[in-house]
């Protein structure tokens, strides 16, 4: 047998053990059984298992619904997390889309005041002026913005 096969043996022992202690320790103490079932240890995650295991050797479930939790409920957890991130992904990819929609609308702006004030320098200069200080505002709240998330 490998050493990884005699290392996880030794932990399904060991979680076996820990949750056959907590089950005398309940019958003992008159307390409802914990039982995970085996087939969710097996399916679950390391991270996911490692907690489950946290669970059985603190002798109680963190939470009353957590005795009723069947595989089922599991599933449904897992498809309502990837349902999320799905409109997550779908909202990040609107937002970017409107940013760069309204990049596009001020290079238009731009291109259409250098296009018809060509023959006033002067006022072409002043709007330049006050156009290149709502992007350089626009900028530095974008900036904040970003920084405050962090």
């Amino acid at each position: 047998m490998s050493k990884q096969k005699k290392e996880t043996q030794v932990k399904k022992e060991v979680a076996n053990d820990l949750q056959n202690e907590v089950l005398e320790q309940n019958e003992a103490n008159n307390e409802p059984e914990v039982v995970i079932p085996e087939e969710i240890f097996k399916d679950a995650p390391p991270m996911v298992r490692q907690m489950l295991e946290m669970t059985v050797m603190s002798g109680r479930l963190p939470n009353p619904i957590a005795n009723k939790l069947t595989p089922e409920h599991i599933t449904s957890i897992i498809e309502s997390s990837r349902d999320d991130d799905k409109r997550q992904f779908q909202d990040t990819l609107y937002s970017r889309f409107f940013n760069l929609g309204y990049v596009v609308i001020a290079c238009v702006i731009f291109i259409f005041l250098v296009v018809f004030l060509k023959s006033e320098p002067e006022m072409l200069k002043d709007i330049l002026k006050v156009f290149t200080g709502m992007i350089a505002g626009f900028g530095a709240g974008y900036a904040v913005k970003g920084y405050k998330k962090d």
